[in-house]
């Protein structure tokens, strides 16, 4: 030990001893401070690292020796080479890109709802002109195409106004526009509505359903194609029995046949159900989904009770005949046998 070193104390002079074996062949210089405190340069780094002559901490060595060795690391990142940040894999990116496009669609179908919401009054005005001046057959399709191509024209704008350079997967586009459509299908007003509001307005004259049909007959009338002429009804006269014949059988024979009722049915007025019969079933079945659930009921009932009065009616006949013609009940039955 040198005269120079003896002027340093013990942990000083153990903080010497660690700093050089830490450096190796690194230059190390060292001094005491005005102070007596040690400081210590070393080759490469600017800074001057300091420490007390007696510290009252025992890791004050441990301490000082991580200071150092934290400034060299320090320093070696500094001087390495920065490393090029390897590309995420295709999976992670199309999913943070499917992410992106979900939350811009949720904020085009926010900002289109209350664009739309703003015009209800606006685009039931317009629904009900395109209804009233159709020239399709159904006037139902006409206002369902034009919601349609007005949602998509909103939607399309909101997209092209905001989306810059993000793809939008056309089955977000095609899911947003059927939830606008739901919307619009829900606050305005439904075709068989448009329906009953263009009956109310059409003069007296032009009315086409007389005052005596079922409330379920002028949405129809509104639906299927008016008829521009009617069959006039063939009466049907019942064929003579021969005179040889036995009275129940004569009676039977007058008996309205299911030829000669469907028969009497087909020469009957023409009117707009015919044709909900005659069409074909899916084509049917859609033009009376087009009504309201209340109006389906009263279809229904309507029909019941129909069939009840034909059933009452062929009864009424053969008690008719029966009572005309003096034939008992038995006499029917053993003919009937």
């Amino acid at each position: 030990m040198s005269c120079h070193e003896k002027s340093f104390s013990t942990y000083q002079r153990e903080v010497i001893k660690k700093v050089k074996t830490l450096m190796r062949d690194t230059q190390v210089n060292y001094e005491k401070s005005p102070n007596n405190h040690l400081q210590i340069k070393i080759a490469g780094i600017d800074r001057v690292f300091f420490t007390s002559s007696t510290p009252s901490d025992s890791r004050s060595l441990d301490n000082f020796i991580g200071d150092i060795r934290a400034e060299i690391n320090r320093l070696a990142m500094l001087d390495a080479p920065q490393q090029i940040p390897a590309e995420p894999p295709n999976s992670v990116i199309k999913a943070d890109a499917r992410k992106s496009a979900q939350a811009f669609m949720v904020k085009v179908f926010e900002k289109t709802h209350k664009k739309l919401q703003r015009r209800l009054k606006h685009i039931e005005r317009d629904e009900y002109q395109v209804f009233t001046t159709t020239t399709l057959d159904n006037r139902g399709d006409s206002v369902r195409e034009f919601r349609k191509k007005l949602i998509k024209s909103e939607v399309e704008k909101a997209i092209n106004t905001g989306k810059g350079k993000l793809f939008i997967p056309p089955g977000l586009n095609k899911k947003c526009q059927a939830e606008l459509e739901e919307h619009l299908n829900t606050v305005l007003p439904s075709i068989p509505e448009y329906h009953h509001r263009m009956t109310q307005d059409m003069p007296l004259s032009a009315a086409a359903t007389p005052q005596h049909s079922s409330p379920v007959i002028a949405p129809l009338a509104s639906i299927l194609p008016a008829q521009t002429q009617q069959q006039t009804p063939t009466k049907v006269e019942p064929s003579a029995a021969p005179a040889d014949t036995p009275v129940a059988e004569k009676v039977l024979s007058q008996a309205p046949s299911t030829a000669k009722i469907e028969a009497a049915d087909t020469a009957a007025p023409h009117n707009v159900l015919d044709d909900l019969i005659n069409a074909k079933p899916h084509k049917r079945l859609a033009q009376l989904k087009a009504l309201s659930k209340q109006h389906i009921a009263l279809l229904i009932d309507d029909c019941q009770k129909a069939l009840q009065q034909k059933h009452q009616d062929d009864i009424d006949f053969l008690a008719e005949q029966m009572q005309s013609r003096g034939v008992s009940l038995h006499e029917l039955q053993d003919a009937l046998k």
